[in-house]
């Protein structure tokens, strides 16, 4: 059921990848041009990954994240003991730590059902401190090229260490994630501790890679006899970083009726405003873009349209709408295609969307034709996103009342 509800589910752990849309706040490109996103992963002591980067790029981060994770601890106390003990983080300063809660993750019905179940150790010295890290770029011989970067947490937003997935923090789970295609992936056991600096909004302090530059050293400030070393492996491309969404519709109209249909057309544009084509897709990194049409907003789910586009994978459109006839219950009307809806010269993404005919006048207002592309490019994860509103059967917009991470990260901003 893709497409209906997007429960987004961040992970952290991944390396060299970014996890932002646009910049540092959603829908705004506040990213320098000349800049690109990109985030770190140490992961147990290790670096995640080799980075592919472009020589001559400045590079600001979404996130560098250093963390230890065990799956193979059976209770809190367990996971306490080998975080304090034999964990890549047993070299902080752990006095004072103890467990101050247990709690559920309840994003289901039911305890029963729940995703998440925490117990939490907070109170280690290591915890309170401030974090900084040194990055500096090498040569083959192990030279330093340039001046080395030194950033802390006082250049990142989350510097406040707010009390979400960003904190400081110490953990044992018990995760519930079953999936009906990965059972393996319920109830696992797992001991977690991390750092994490989280948005960079400080543009002035960038990295930048050299010609030759080849492997990224990292010094965290609390360990300094272990530093990090990401291996660089240069990538010489024609492409930019990023990606912004554009959509054009015809017929546009003030308000549309049941039975019409609209002819979308979507571009994708990266951050130097340059057009990504579709069609380069094993080139340029675009990964996946789903296109889809719901509503109305009163009552999203009554009606789902979508489009989607997994490249190299597979490619349909959708329709769910079981009081319309189209699906039942969680099941969508599935039209498989051979390939994705592009343009002749393949830069475009060109889709028709239908209001349904027999769409009652009780769900007449406002509509929304959405869409998300993915690209994975030289290191940088990136998702763009891009919604308009349209009138169906009516010109009043509804008025409805709007949910997200937004509310908690910004309480007081009024979105309108």
């Amino acid at each position: 059921m893709r497409g209906i509800i997007h429960l987004l589910t961040v992970v952290l752990l991944f390396a060299a990848s970014s996890w932002v849309n646009v910049g540092a706040e959603p829908g705004i490109d506040s990213t320098p041009r000349n800049a690109a996103w990109i985030s770190l992963a140490i992961e147990n002591g290790k670096p995640a990954g080799a980075l592919d980067l472009i020589a001559g790029q400045e590079y600001i981060f979404d996130r560098i994240v250093l963390a230890v994770d065990n799956r193979n601890v059976r209770d809190n106390r367990e996971a306490l003991d080998w975080l304090v003990k034999q964990s890549s983080f047993r070299g902080l300063n752990w006095d004072g730590v103890r467990e101050t809660r247990a709690h559920w993750r309840n994003y289901r019905e039911s305890h029963a059902d729940a995703d998440l179940y925490t117990h939490v150790f907070e109170g280690a010295r290591w915890m309170s401190d401030g974090n900084g890290v040194e990055l500096s770029v090498r040569d083959a011989n192990g030279a330093v090229l340039g001046d080395p970067l030194r950033l802390t947490h006082q250049d990142f937003l989350n510097r406040l260490k707010q009390q979400d997935i960003d904190m400081i923090k110490a953990e044992f789970r018990h995760d519930n994630f079953a999936r009906p295609k990965d059972r393996t992936s319920a109830k696992t056991k797992r001991a977690v501790a991390k750092i994490v600096f989280a948005m960079q909004p400080n543009f002035a302090k960038r990295l930048i890679i050299p010609a030759n530059a080849h492997s990224l050293r990292i010094v965290w400030d609390k360990k300094r006899r272990g530093p990090y070393d990401f291996p660089i492996r240069l990538v010489h491309t024609p492409y930019n970083y990023g990606g912004r969404l554009e959509v054009t519709v015809e017929p546009e109209k003030p308000v549309y009726f049941p039975g019409d249909t609209i002819r979308a057309t979507f571009t994708l544009r990266d951050q130097k405003d340059v057009p990504l084509k579709f069609s380069e897709f094993g080139k340029n990194g675009i990964r996946q873009v789903n296109i889809h049409l719901d509503g109305p907003v009163q009552n999203p789910t009554y009606y789902h349209e979508e489009w989607l586009s997994e490249f190299r994978l597979r490619y349909a459109d959708h329709v769910r709408a079981p009081a319309l006839g189209f699906g039942i219950g969680t099941e969508s009307t599935n039209t498989p295609l051979q390939g994705p809806p592009l343009d002749p010269s393949g830069t475009q993404m060109v889709v028709e969307l239908h209001v349904p005919k027999n769409l009652p006048k009780e769900q007449f207002g406002s509509f929304e034709i959405g869409a998300t592309a993915w690209r994975n490019f030289a290191s940088q994860s990136w998702i763009a996103r891009l919604d308009k509103h349209i009138q169906v059967g009516q010109k009043k917009y509804t008025e409805f009342e709007r949910f997200g991470c937004e509310n908690c990260h910004a309480p007081l901003r009024r979105w309108s």
